[in-house]
């Protein structure tokens, strides 16, 4: 249905009209053959056949083109309304993974970010101020990115970025740039600044998402346990040794104690 919709619904008054006639041909020709098999010898030609049919389906194609106009017009902001944050006005989660699916053949880099201390945030200063923050952060992330790159907010203070076709250098400068955060204003005289942490991994259209996401989801651990507001690139391999080497940590851990 919704296919039917987005290909039937006219997209403007050219657009319109041309249906209208399309729509008005097709009755013609309908009620030509019915009049053909109805009256085989004394049947009219086909354009009285059409001006007979214009005046019975002219108001029901108009009514139906309107109808679907305003159908596809509601498809529209029900997508818009469920792929985007209504705080920060980004995209969100869904409208991410769907982009992503649908990249072209190239190496993408994908950069997950988390903001630093933000449950202090809300915590001492209040949730309106946590939800400045981010909405600040948002912008902060938009004025970054190039053309063709977007990004995401994936939930809470967690937000994602997908820079399409950059090289590693310059992925890593704007990587840099994002965690260097926001100045936040708390009060008429105090500015505190809010930095962000984040994981970068370069992605292959060929490669699994999810296993993209879980390499820059450990990346950032690491940015986090390095000390914040910094970006921690992992590297190919680098996840998966990390995981083989886990469960010896964890042994360790638990001989030494």
């Amino acid at each position: 249905m919704e296919r039917f919709v987005g290909l039937v619904a006219p997209m403007g008054r050219m657009d319109f009209a041309l249906k209208m006639i399309v729509i008005m041909l097709i009755c013609g020709a309908l009620n030509y053959l019915r009049d053909i098999l109805a009256h085989p010898v004394t049947h009219d030609d086909y354009w009285n056949n059409l001006f007979e049919a214009t005046f019975v389906a002219l108001p029901m194609a108009t009514l139906g083109l309107m109808l679907l106009s305003h159908m596809k017009q509601l498809q529209t902001q029900l997508y818009r309304e469920a792929t985007t944050d209504s705080l920060t006005q980004l995209p969100n989660r869904r409208w991410f993974l769907d982009r992503v699916g649908a990249l072209p053949v190239g190496q993408h880099v994908f950069v997950m970010l988390d903001i630093d201390h933000f449950k202090r945030i809300n915590d001492t200063h209040g949730h309106d101020r946590g939800d400045t923050c981010l909405q600040l952060f948002a912008r902060h992330m938009s004025a970054h990115l190039n053309v063709g790159d977007f990004c995401a907010r994936f939930g809470g203070e967690e937000f994602a970025v997908l820079l399409k076709d950059t090289e590693l250098a310059e992925a890593e400068i704007i990587a840099k740039a994002l965690t260097q955060g926001i100045f936040l204003q708390i009060d008429q005289s105090t500015c505190e600044r809010v930095t962000a942490s984040a994981g970068l991994v370069i992605i292959q259209t060929d490669c699994r998402f999810d296993e993209a996401l879980k390499r820059a989801d450990h990346a950032l651990y690491l940015a986090k346990a390095n000390g914040r507001a910094r970006f921690e690139h992992l590297r190919a391999g680098a996840y998966e040794e990390a995981c083989r080497q886990a469960p010896r940590l964890e042994r360790r851990k638990a001989v030494s104690a």
